[in-house]
């Protein structure tokens, strides 16, 4: 019983710790639009992008090793010796790649002709790259150990405090963009040191050259997935660069969040289910029952995907009228298409499910890579002729060609493809009410779209049988 009540509380911790961070930033998005020109947020998602791929050789996925071997040690003198080590490693890596940009770094950025200056913002924020780097392993420990009170607890401290700082900075002191970077250091400066003070009072400091060797064969080749996860949620912001202006990219970026609200959603409503798909599958001697099982949640987490992603779709502008200023506006004729890439990703994710139930989860890993490739060939080959839309339009079509990829190499059936295709048709049709431009008060405007919305979910309803589903899960 204790393991159980554990096992809940710490899911409740963990999606508490994922989910105010996300609150937060929404919140604090009608300050920092107030304060920040277009132009701003292309800068800092730009940077963003470029150190995320940075960040991912920095860590070379040694975290992953940890967290699998942990346990396998003998003693806790060996598990002591594993958090040092690794540690170490990271930082020493980090040291050489701090080092190693700032030397080059500025050559990069001249030949290859980037807007965005290496001074101040790359040097900044490849500096906080740097500090982040620290994070990682102390961490890592306290998910080993389970404590996920004490994990969600530094979390959320220094999320709330870079938050707080950030905005002191940009509203108070008036240092603009510098504030997003600022911000980050003066933070992660004091709790680098008490990350590091974790590590000696629960790691013991040293480098054993055997084992890093034995952390990067296992730890490297996970390195093409989660570079590929990168390339297909964040490239089309570096090519953008090449082709549009900082200011295009900084509306695009601001649809982009107001899309990915739904992540939300769908991380709440899979960890939800997760539990009760991997306990059918284990319990269940014939697949028969499974299907039945998985055939109902399909219909009810695709409609649950399709409502959500149609409020944000219809109601995308007064989104932005209440969480961004009025020169963030344009960003809302981009929601409903990078949404179409959304809803194809939360649809992959219950797949992806099904599959690490059938102990096939490598299959995730190579639709990712495919994924990435289209995303990669298809932002090149369109951002030039089309512009800042044919970011989302790449995006979608490569969840697309995902999706079909795992109908395929998914064993267990439990998907409808008629209803999947009248379901997505439906959205994109619905969703051209964003475009209309009505000639009545807001107040009608805002109406008329909750009659519409009440109405196209009622259809959504019949379409999945949502009534008879939700009915027949609950008896089950």
């Amino acid at each position: 019983m204790k393991v159980k009540n554990k096992l809940f509380s710490n899911t409740i911790l963990y999606t508490v710790g994922e989910v105010v961070p996300r609150i937060i930033s929404f919140l604090m998005m009608p300050i920092f639009t107030r304060f920040l020109s277009p132009a701003d947020y292309g800068i800092l998602s730009y940077t963003n992008s470029v150190i995320s791929f940075i960040y991912v050789f920095c860590t070379l996925s040694l975290n992953s090793y940890v967290l699998r071997f942990y346990f396998e040690c003998k003693d806790e003198n060996e598990q002591q010796k594993m958090i040092g080590n690794i540690f170490c490693f990271i930082a020493l890596v980090n040291i050489f790649v701090l080092v190693l940009l700032n030397l080059f770094g500025p050559k990069i950025i001249d030949i290859t002709n980037i807007s965005v200056p290496w001074k101040p913002y790359f040097r900044l924020a490849v500096f906080n790259n740097f500090l982040e780097s620290f994070s990682i392993i102390p961490m890592v420990y306290y998910r080993v150990k389970q404590n996920a009170k004490t994990f969600v607890c530094i979390s959320l401290t220094r999320c709330v405090l870079q938050y707080v700082i950030t905005f002191v900075m940009l509203a108070v002191c008036g240092f603009g963009l510098m504030s997003q970077y600022y911000g980050r250091i003066v933070v992660l400066l004091p709790f680098a040191i008490i990350y590091f003070s974790i590590i000696l009072k629960h790691g013991k400091i040293n480098l054993d050259l055997k084992q890093i060797k034995s952390a990067l064969k296992f730890s490297l080749p996970l390195l093409p997935g989660a570079i590929s996860y990168l390339a297909l949620t964040s490239i089309d912001r570096i090519i953008l660069e090449r082709y549009v202006s900082l200011e295009i990219i900084g509306i695009y970026n601001i649809a982009y969040t107001i899309a990915m609200a739904m992540n939300m959603i769908i991380q709440s409503f899979y960890k939800a289910i997760e539990p009760n798909v991997f306990q059918k599958y284990s319990d269940d001697s014939n697949q028969t029952s499974f299907l039945f099982y998985m055939t109902k949640m399909n219909n009810i987490y695709n409609f649950a995907l399709y409502v959500g992603a149609l409020a944000l779709a219809v109601f995308s502008e007064e989104a932005l009228m209440i969480v961004a200023s009025e020169k963030f506006y344009k960003a809302a004729s981009y929601v409903p298409f990078v949404l179409v890439g959304v809803i194809f990703s939360g649809r992959n994710l219950l797949m992806g499910c099904v599959l690490t139930a059938e102990k096939r989860s490598v299959i995730s890993g190579i639709s990712t890579m495919l994924g990435a490739m289209i995303s990669l060939v298809l932002n090149l080959l369109l951002i030039p002729k089309v512009g800042v839309i044919a970011a989302p339009i790449a995006l979608s079509i490569s969840y697309l060609f995902m999706n079909i990829f795992l109908k395929i190499v998914t064993r267990i059936k439990f998907f409808n493809n008629w209803q999947d295709l009248v379901a997505m048709l439906l959205f994109c049709f619905s969703s051209l009410i964003s475009f209309v431009n009505f000639s009545f008060n807001r107040i009608t405007v805002v109406v008329i779209k909750i009659i519409f919305y009440i109405i196209v979910v009622v259809i959504y309803g019949m379409v999945y049988r949502i009534h008879k589903n939700i009915k027949s899960v609950l008896q089950k």
